[in-house]
């Protein structure tokens, strides 16, 4: 009796650690059936267009100024670009108005078995975000504050994130080559 009882308080123990450690995770995803796969397995995979979730530690993030973590979006072609003063899209000739914005940023993460840059853009940089609005990061410095305090936190967390990630190739402009690149998607900021 008291050995089974020890097992109970044991598991159960087991169980409170677990959920204090993924209650303690800097982020959390929506596909808790993908397994987590390692950045040195995922930069190797043959296939593009492939879903991943991977665990690791946020060590920098692209551009190095977090006022240019957003750009200039023209909802007509879905075009953006980083000079905050062109309201006018080079693309179709549309005017966009001052509050036509996006998130375009990159955390780099490691994981033990290399780096990967991490896309975070569109619609997935809203959701990764808890739904803060991208806008003019340059204007805005109640917003720059709470982005850059956010970023801070994600590159000092004592515990690695998780995140669910989609694979796609680009063709590099400077090489003609194919490119893989990696974009974050279905993950949320747990802060």
């Amino acid at each position: 009796m008291d050995r089974r009882k020890s097992r109970f308080f044991e598991q159960k123990n087991a169980e409170i650690d677990a959920s204090r450690i993924s209650a303690a995770c800097p982020t959390r995803i929506e596909w808790d059936n993908l397994p987590f796969t390692s950045i040195q397995s995922i930069r190797t995979f043959p296939r593009e267009n492939y879903k991943f979730c991977l665990r690791g530690r946020v060590i920098a993030h692209r551009p190095l100024d977090i006022r240019t973590f957003t750009r200039r979006y023209c909802a007509t072609c879905h075009s953006s670009w980083s000079d905050r003063n062109i309201q006018i899209c080079s693309s179709c000739a549309n005017t966009v108005d001052n509050g036509s914005f996006v998130f375009m940023f990159c955390l780099v993460v490691d994981d033990g078995t290399g780096e990967i840059p991490l896309l975070i853009c569109y619609d997935d940089g809203v959701k990764f975000l808890c739904g803060m609005k991208a806008v003019d990061l340059s204007k805005d410095s109640e917003a720059l504050s709470h982005l850059t305090q956010i970023i801070r936190r994600l590159e000092t967390s004592a515990l690695p994130a998780v995140f669910c990630i989609k694979s796609y190739s680009i063709i590099e402009q400077a090489t003609n080559e194919k490119a893989m690149r990696y974009r974050i998607c279905d993950t949320f900021l747990n802060l």
